[in-house]
């Protein structure tokens, strides 16, 4: 089944860089266990872009507004969804601390946004990845995990996969603003175990690694001497056994240019 679930999102992959949609997958994802990505894909396959409301599909995140489309909406408020069909994921637009705001320059409003970025709901699962790297030629060489997400990639190998969709790894100031905005049984169920996950590039050959207990501290210090939420950094060709990744899409830079490096990202020059 979970095979039929990675060749269903390869082929959805293909379709979208060739500049349509795939409604096998929704029926793919019904099978898979995936009834809230199937739901909303189902909704825009029907009507295109729009905002609906979740249903009780969505666990904890049910009665919220949600934007379903190829790209976020060009106005939302902190707390809103907005569900990628290209990646069929579902994100949340994370909100600055107010502490953040209150120190930001004149400089800094010039360029920032009061919001962090569209961060996803939940771990990249492991028919995503398999999907990604059939359809990049990407060969793993090894198991990636057992469980639902893609766990165990090297960290090239996860900035790879977000940039093949315009976007990028996260980073503390992410997190930072989940905790402060976001209720704990939505935090949790975001991120419910101590597990690390791999974060945002730090170096030309390098990624950081985010512990849970340090990225979710309300009191961060952006001034501190420690990057914020940063466990420490790794080489990004190591493999990483039992670590998960996440996408986000920043508010301030949007979609990604489609010619970064040996992505070959053809479904962001695909999005409408």
């Amino acid at each position: 089944m979970t095979g039929t679930l990675d060749d269903a999102y390869a082929d959805h992959l293909r379709l979208w860089a060739a500049g349509s949609a795939s409604p096998r997958l929704v029926d793919a994802l019904v099978r898979g266990g995936e009834p809230a990505e199937a739901e909303l894909l189902r909704a825009y396959l029907d009507s295109g872009d729009q905002w609906v409301t979740t249903s009780r599909t969505s666990g904890v995140w049910q009665g919220r507004a949600c934007w379903v489309g190829t790209r976020p909406p060009v106005e939302a408020r902190g707390g809103d969804l907005w569900f990628d069909v290209v990646e069929v994921a579902s994100t949340v637009l994370i909100l600055r601390p107010e502490a953040e705001l209150a120190a930001f320059s004149a400089e800094e409003w010039q360029t920032l946004t009061a919001c962090v970025g569209w961060l996803s709901t939940r771990p990249v699962r492991r028919w995503q990845f398999l999907g990604f790297a059939s359809v990049t030629g990407l060969d793993p060489g090894r198991t990636i995990g057992s469980s639902a997400y893609a766990m165990g990639v090297r960290g090239a190998w996860a900035d790879r996969y977000a940039g093949y969709f315009g976007k990028s790894l996260p980073g503390w100031d992410s997190w930072w603003g989940a905790s402060c905005s976001l209720s704990d049984e939505i935090i949790n169920t975001m991120w419910p175990a101590d597990i690390p996950e791999i974060g945002f590039r730090v170096a030309e050959d390098a990624m950081a690694l985010l512990g849970r207990a340090r990225a979710l501290l309300t009191d961060q210090d952006p001034d501190g001497p420690f990057p914020l939420g940063e466990r420490f950094a790794v080489t990004d060709r190591y493999w990483l056994p039992g670590m998960r990744f996440r996408t986000e899409l920043s508010a301030q830079l949007g979609l990604l240019p489609a010619d970064r490096g040996e992505t070959g990202n053809a479904p962001v020059l695909a999005r409408p």
